[in-house]
């Protein structure tokens, strides 16, 4: 079942990059003021792995969920954690990441 958010989002500034056959990290992107982001957006344009970690950690297919394109992305919570990074390897066709900072 797709959920719907109730309201728009305001999103910050979107970073991405492509993933691929082996794990990488994209860092969590500040919030508009400068601070670190207490949700961010996580949405990818073919099936990826993702997950987040603490420092330059890795994901695979038995750590990582899957995020799919018809998701229409994720929203998680950073505010109270150490995450800094979401590590990202493809499902099975290259795509993109794409993370950004919610603003509201």
């Amino acid at each position: 079942m797709r959920m719907v958010a109730p309201f728009a989002l305001t999103l910050g500034t979107i970073i991405g990059e492509a993933t691929g056959g082996s794990s990488d990290n994209l860092a969590i992107p500040n919030d508009a003021s400068g601070n670190k982001a207490k949700r961010i957006w996580v949405n990818v344009t073919s099936a990826a792995y993702i997950l987040p970690t603490t420092a330059s950690g890795s994901v695979t297919s038995t750590t990582g969920m899957v995020l799919s394109p018809g998701d229409g992305g994720i929203i998680l919570e950073v505010a109270s954690s150490t995450f800094v990074s979401i590590a990202h390897l493809q499902v099975a066709a290259a795509g993109r990441i794409s993370i950004a900072s919610v603003e509201n």
